[in-house]
C-alpha cells in the first residue's frame, strides 16, 4: 500500500541490475541490487517510523495538556503560558481541598 517515490526508485534499480546482468556486467548488477536494497531498507525503516511512532501520551499534572512522549524538551518545559495560567488555579484548589479534609 506504499505510493512514494522510493518504490518507483527502488523498481528502477532492480530493472536496471537486470539490463546490467543481461549485457554481462555482473560487477554492475551486483552494486545495483545492493543500491536498491539499501533504497528499500531505508524505505521501510522510514514507512515504520511515520506508521507506527513509538510513542505515549501523559497527562501533565498542572494544566492537564497531553504530553507527547516524541515531544522536545522545549515543549516539555512547565514554563509555557498555559502552565503559568494554571498552576496558581490549580494550587488554590489543592489549598481548597486540604482545607475541606
Amino acid at each position: 500500500g506504499c505510493c512514494c517515490c522510493c518504490c518507483c526508485c527502488c523498481a528502477e534499480l532492480v530493472a536496471r541490475a537486470a539490463q546490467l546482468g543481461e549485457e554481462g556486467d555482473v560487477d554492475g548488477a551486483l552494486e545495483v541490487t545492493k543500491q536498491a536494497e539499501a533504497v528499500g531498507r531505508q524505505h521501510d525503516t522510514l514507512y515504520k517510523q511515520l506508521t507506527e511512532p513509538e510513542r505515549t501520551m501523559t497527562v501533565c499534572d498542572i494544566c492537564g495538556v497531553f504530553i507527547n512522549s516524541t515531544d522536545n524538551d522545549q515543549r516539555r518545559l512547565v514554563s509555557g503560558a498555559g502552565q503559568g495560567g494554571w498552576f496558581p488555579l490549580c494550587a488554590q484548589g489543592a489549598a481548597e481541598k486540604t482545607q475541606l479534609l
